[in-house]
Formats: C-alpha cells, structure tokens, sequence
C-alpha cells in the first residue's frame, strides 16, 4: 500500500510541475516547443524570428501576408509598431519592445519599397 501511494504522490507532483504556469517568456517558448514536437533552439530571437510563430512550417507574418490584401498587411505592420511603441516601460522589457517596434517599422518600410519597385 505505501508504495502505491508514493506512487500517487509522485504522479501529483509531476502533474502539478507539468501545470504549472511558465515564469518567463523563454520557458513558454520552450514548453510551446516541446508539445508540439519542434526542436527547441538554443539561442531564441524573440525580436526577429521567435520559434513559436514557425510552428506549422511557415512564419505567421507570412501566414498573414498571404492572407491579407497588400493594404491590410501594412496597416498590421503599423498598428503592431504602434502597439509596441505604446507599453515600452509598462510591459515585459522596454528595449525588446522598441526592438520589436523597429522591426515591423523596418517591414512596413520594405513592403512599401517593394511596392514602389
């Protein structure tokens, strides 16, 4: 009978490891990673390539684009900027945040070149 409940009790702390929230970004992008069975890399880019939007073989921002007409996929590129501008210093770390502004700027900027030809 002890055994059974050691048992129990280990399967419980598993579970309540397995549950329990992810303290930061880096651990949710690994645990994203781990369920859905992609390679986990060592060195994560959250600003220009973060791994868990190339879930499914493709980028998101690429998804979007396909998706999108040519003015809906700017105005995204805008209002993101725009967003990321508005919580530097209020959410997660503000030089990330104005990293992330500059790159969907720097988007915006060669969809528009591209346009222009």
């Amino acid at each position: 009978m002890s055994s059974l409940i050691k048992r129990v009790e280990r399967d419980d702390a598993r579970e309540e490891k397995r549950m329990a929230k992810p303290e930061t970004l880096n651990d949710l992008i690994k645990d994203t990673m781990r369920v859905s069975g992609v390679p986990y890399p060592v060195q994560v880019d959250a600003v220009n390539h973060p791994p868990h939007y190339k879930v499914g073989g493709i980028e998101t921002i690429e998804y979007m684009k396909a998706k999108s007409t040519p003015e809906e996929f700017k105005g995204h590129l805008r209002l993101t900027a725009i967003k990321y501008l508005s919580r530097t210093g209020y959410k997660d770390d503000a030089l990330q945040d104005l990293k992330k502004a500059q790159w969907y700027l720097n988007r915006l900027v060669k969809e528009c070149e591209d346009e222009i030809g």
